[in-house]
């Protein structure tokens, strides 16, 4: 038995990024725009409060449900508290602009996360498996392309585009199915303890928790905890002697 795939979250593993109200205002500024068009005249704070209800409506349903609000979904609820009804083509041209909102914004890598990829990419197979919110699958692959990082994946798992979310099983089983690998075979590394590290674990998977971006996570259930990118090939080396599986930098 080797081991043999690692899977990464998204969201403060591989990238980092601001989750707070300055983040929010290019969507703002989105909103205003297109119901000025259609003749609304909302002030930024009631566009920012709205905005503000969706994401914790949002983070709610993910904590209680195991799946993530897409945009679709959260626009409607803006618009239904803001009493805004928008022609179809208006409607589906802003949900657009708003889930695209992240290319614009400075989204970046967490340092050393693209190198330790293209070497980890020498040795195991590897697969992404990602919470999504208003920024959909579709658009974070965009970012790994713009980063040189996508063809390293020979699968990546988004939660719009499954209907499902971490912890759920299926997103961890469903991803290494694509990989081939079973699950006693792959570690997850993951920044959040509740999701990734539980829902990891849960399947059977070794799971390393990365407190490089996010801090204060529960370490216990953690296989292994990192705070760089250049700790993860020596932890991937130790779990393997772990487990008693052959090495595969044994070679180098």
């Amino acid at each position: 038995m080797t081991l043999r795939a690692v899977t990464f979250d998204f969201w403060g593993t591989l990238y980092q990024a601001r989750f707070d109200g300055i983040s929010r205002e290019p969507r703002t500024d989105i909103l205003q725009r297109y119901l000025a068009r259609q003749g609304y005249d909302f002030s930024r704070e009631q566009l920012r409060a709205a905005l503000d209800e969706s994401f914790q409506r949002a983070n709610e349903i993910w904590l209680s449900e195991q799946r993530t609000a897409d945009a679709p979904e959260r626009v409607g609820w803006i618009l239904k508290a803001l009493g805004v009804t928008l022609s179809r083509d208006t409607l589906a041209e802003m949900t657009k602009e708003l889930e695209e909102a992240s290319l614009a914004e400075k989204i970046t890598l967490v340092p050393g996360a693209a190198e330790t990829l293209h070497e980890l990419a020498n040795h195991y197979a590897l697969g992404l498996i990602s919470d999504t919110g208003m920024t959909p699958g579709r658009v974070l692959r965009q970012l790994m392309a713009r980063d040189g990082i996508l063809d390293l994946f020979g699968h990546c798992t988004f939660s719009d585009e499954t209907g499902r979310a971490k912890p759920h099983p299926r997103q961890f089983l469903d991803t290494l199915s694509q990989l081939g690998v079973p699950p006693e075979e792959a570690v997850h590394v993951g920044d959040l303890a509740a999701t990734d590290i539980v829902g990891a674990r849960s399947v059977g998977m070794r799971a390393v928790l990365f407190t490089g971006v996010t801090q204060g996570q529960d370490p216990s259930q953690a296989d292994a905890v990192i705070a760089s990118f250049d700790e993860l090939p020596l932890i991937l080396r130790q779990l393997s002697q772990a487990i008693s599986v052959p090495d595969p930098w044994s070679s180098l």
